[in-house]
Parts: C-alpha cells; sequence; structure tokens
C-alpha cells in the first residue's frame, strides 16, 4: 500500500486538511496524522483509518499506476459520445452573416460607422 500521489496537506484552523485532487475527496485530520502521511508511514495508522483512506482513494495499492488512471479518466472523457461539440472555423471569405454569429454586421451595435468629418469632431 502507499499513499496517492495526488494528495495535498492543507493547514487549516489548527489542524491540517487532506485533499486527494484525484479523488475530490477532502478529510479534517490531525497534525499527527498529517506527519505519519509526509513521512510515509503507513504502518503507523489505525487499522480503521487506513480502510476509510482506501475507500477515499487516499492510499492506493502498489500495484496501482496513478498516471495510468488520470490517462483513463481523461480519454474516457475524450471519446466519450455524450456530448456533442462543435467548433465553427471562419475564412478570409466570412461575411458575417450568419444567424448565430456574435460579431456579425446584422447588429445594431456593429452598424455604427464613424466617417472621417465625424471622427475629426469627436472629443475623446
Amino acid at each position: 500500500m502507499k499513499f496517492s500521489k495526488f494528495n495535498l496537506i492543507l493547514p487549516y484552523d489548527g489542524n491540517k486538511i487532506l485533499f486527494n485532487t484525484l479523488t475530490g475527496y477532502c478529510v479534517d485530520i490531525e497534525n499527527e496524522v498529517a506527519n505519519i502521511i509526509d513521512n510515509n508511514q503507513i504502518n503507523s495508522l489505525a487499522p480503521k483509518l487506513v480502510k476509510d483512506f482506501i475507500n477515499l482513494g487516499i492510499i492506493v495499492e502498489d500495484s496501482v499506476d496513478e498516471n495510468l488512471v488520470v490517462k483513463y479518466y481523461h480519454d474516457r472523457e475524450k471519446y466519450s459520445s455524450n456530448m456533442l461539440l462543435s467548433t465553427v472555423l471562419l475564412t478570409w471569405g466570412c461575411n458575417l452573416k450568419c444567424v448565430y454569429c456574435v460579431e456579425g454586421s446584422d447588429h445594431n451595435f456593429h452598424n455604427i460607422i464613424f466617417g472621417l468629418s465625424t471622427l475629426r469632431q469627436t472629443t475623446f
């Protein structure tokens, strides 16, 4: 067994907060437990705490490659088909006339064109 590489220990109100950035679990721990984690002494933890930490992903099996776990989660989301993503690529031939175009010239606030004489009279 080993501590997850995604564990963060942060100071909080005289104690510490243990946050696992992979699983998202957050636990309030005493300074003594934080020292045990910092010194990588899993055997010094109470058996019930070890069991709880395993369930929260704070302690993982030695055989677990957490980088592969992250890659799996990333690829699962990357290649899932539960969401449709689209990208609009404009060309130099764009006329800004599409109905969904927020930059288009059909919007009144984009139709303000100043002539050279108007610009000369304008004081900034």
